[in-house]
């Protein structure tokens, strides 16, 4: 599936009982530009089943929002479908909603948690960086995009997480790799010195030079 070329940056699917905050979140996406598919706004009364899987299908990433009352049942069907498609799927965690609700299959990911302040503007910050990330085109540009956004958010502590997938990723390519593998490390430098560590930065650090003086064959 090319993500570049998708019709909606996002389909929202929730439960109806969070209709009003799910409105406020579809309303703040589009107003910072984020194509959004939510039902209120594309969706007729008596649409068939065809019609939402095309939605779904024309959607870069896939936003499961999570409320109090939600069954994560509810979502098991909806993040399988989104599998098969190679899509992303953003768990939304609602005002008051517990991550217990977060479907096993999704629990390894960070969800957007608005369980206890909403509105956010840095969950909407990362909500976004995970909208417009998955739209990259390798994973090694997604998350190193995901985790320049979220250290400009000051979430140090995620965007390691996904500059250290960058360079799992950059490692898996076998000779071209060696630029991603050292903006990896550098990268990961970068946040392990903002979050104090300093001989752990370094290391990376050095990592990153030796790399590219290879490279340069200094």
């Amino acid at each position: 599936m090319n993500k570049t070329n998708q019709k909606y940056d996002i389909f929202i699917t929730y439960s109806h009982h969070d209709f009003d905050i799910v409105e406020e979140i579809a309303n703040y996406l589009s107003d910072a530009g984020i194509v959004v598919w939510f039902d209120k706004w594309h969706s007729i009364p008596g649409s068939s089943s065809s019609e939402i899987g095309e939605a779904l299908s024309e959607s870069s990433t896939i936003g499961v929002c999570i409320g109090a009352d939600s069954s994560p049942v509810e979502q098991i069907d909806l993040e399988k479908l989104s599998r098969d498609r190679q899509q992303d799927i953003i768990p939304i965690l609602l005002p008051k909603a517990n991550r217990d609700k977060i479907p096993e299959s999704l629990k390894d990911m960070f969800p957007i948690d608005f369980s206890d302040q909403f509105p956010s503007s840095r969950e909407f910050g990362k909500l976004i960086a995970y909208i417009l990330g998955s739209k990259k085109t390798t994973e090694i540009e997604k998350e190193q995009y995901i985790g320049d956004a979220l250290k400009q958010l000051g979430n140090n502590e995620e965007a390691l997480v996904h500059f250290q997938r960058a360079l799992h990723f950059a490692e898996q390519i076998k000779g071209n790799g060696q630029s991603q593998i050292s903006a990896s490390h550098n990268y990961i430098g970068s946040v392990l010195r903002d979050l104090g560590k300093w001989d752990d930065a370094l290391e990376h650090f050095q990592k990153s030079l030796s790399i590219d003086e290879k490279t340069l064959g200094t």
